[in-house]
């Protein structure tokens, strides 16, 4: 594992904890678990095409 991929990790999972987070406390449970699971499924939807 290099250097630059630990930062990427951190600085990505980082920014979507603080954005999931923000949303769990000002809207609410439902707003951060719809959002998160939005965001998997775009994901999945996205990056499987490209690499497989």
């Amino acid at each position: 594992m290099s250097l630059v991929l630990m930062v990427r990790s951190f600085l990505l999972d980082g920014v979507f904890g603080l954005v999931f987070g923000y949303l769990y406390w000002r809207k609410g449970i439902e707003y951060a678990m719809f959002s998160h699971r939005t965001a998997h499924i775009s994901m999945q939807l996205l990056f499987i095409p490209l690499f497989y």
